[in-house]
């Protein structure tokens, strides 16, 4: 059996429960942004990343000595170099940081759907497929064609949350969807480099370092879109929003899933974003039966559950083969 592929029990159990957590703890994020946008737009995401790089750094500390930092950080940077993996590592960092960047800006701008965000994320797997193709390391075709069944599933569901001209991907707002498609990339690439970086080292170090280069880099994205004039806006409710999405939207999500990378490839851990469509109309019906409205409202039921049930087919074929 391929190296990487679980053969034990608890190894699938272990590695269904980090993916399905980085699946809701994104799902979350979509949904909490979205209701919460009218009073925090994208100053939560630069605070919820400096929440989410410092509890990172509080974990680094408490794994390698409050006294030890620094010593920690130059023995990950001299193993990185004596491994030849400075390059992986800087492909892990660009793509952290294109994954988080893209919903600063994406959250500035109103008129663009909700759906197509969810769209590209769930686009990601497939991009990772093509990297691994790319290194030569080819799939089967049943992972192939599941993880492409998959996204025409996710398609299906999301194309129908409102009317279908508000999901064109690409024929309204190139510029933006530009930004989701890198998104889906930098995922793919996090994903990718996560999983030959973590085989033996902490994810906690390497996010801990990834983080603290990242949003920094967030921060002036923030300042260049319009940032400050934002912020003061802000409830403290907002400011509140911000740190449970920097806790549950960002830290855990990305935890869990460079974590699951160590077990199985990345365009198999990615399915968290694969079934994200699926959870997030799950959420859809949720908030409708508590009186809420947040989200838009599938128009289409049939449609989104033809579109469910080929992406629970795609997903299932997709781990099978």
């Amino acid at each position: 059996m391929k190296r990487g592929i679980l053969t034990g029990r608890r190894d699938k159990i272990k590695t269904g429960f980090l993916i399905g957590l980085f699946a809701i703890g994104w799902a979350l994020l979509f949904f909490l942004v979205t209701a919460g946008l009218r009073d925090l737009k994208a100053v939560n995401l630069v605070f919820g990343g400096l929440v989410s790089a410092s509890l990172f750094m509080v974990l680094f500390f408490v794994r390698s000595g409050w006294r030890e930092p620094a010593a920690s950080f130059r023995r990950l940077l001299n193993d990185l170099a004596e491994d030849g993996e400075r390059g992986t590592f800087a492909v892990f960092t660009v793509g952290l940081w294109l994954a988080f960047a893209f919903q600063i800006v994406k959250r500035y701008t109103a008129a663009p759907s909700g759906a197509d965000t969810i769209f590209f994320l769930a686009a990601a797997p497939v991009i990772a497929l093509a990297f691994a193709a790319w290194s030569g390391d080819k799939a089967r075709w049943g992972r192939r064609l599941g993880l492409l069944a998959a996204l025409a599933g996710g398609a299906m569901i999301v194309a129908n949350w409102e009317l279908p001209s508000s999901f064109a991907p690409f024929a309204i707002f190139p510029v933006e969807e530009l930004w989701l498609l890198a998104a889906a990339t930098g995922l793919a690439m996090f994903a990718a480099a996560g999983r030959r970086l973590v085989k033996r080292r902490d994810p906690i170090i390497l996010l801990a370092a990834a983080l603290w280069i990242v949003t920094p880099l967030d921060a002036v994205v923030w300042v260049l879109s319009g940032g400050l004039t934002s912020a003061a806006a802000v409830s403290s409710s907002g400011w509140l929003l911000a740190v449970i999405i920097g806790v549950f939207g960002l830290a855990l999500p990305f935890l869990a899933l460079l974590t699951a990378t160590r077990r199985v490839p990345a365009a198999l851990t990615l399915t968290g974003a694969s079934i994200m469509p699926l959870l997030a109309t799950a959420l859809i019906v949720l908030e409708r039966a508590f009186g809420y409205a947040y989200l838009p409202a599938p128009f289409g039921w049939l449609p989104v559950t033809a579109g469910a049930i080929v992406l629970v087919a795609g997903v299932t074929a997709a781990w099978l083969s």
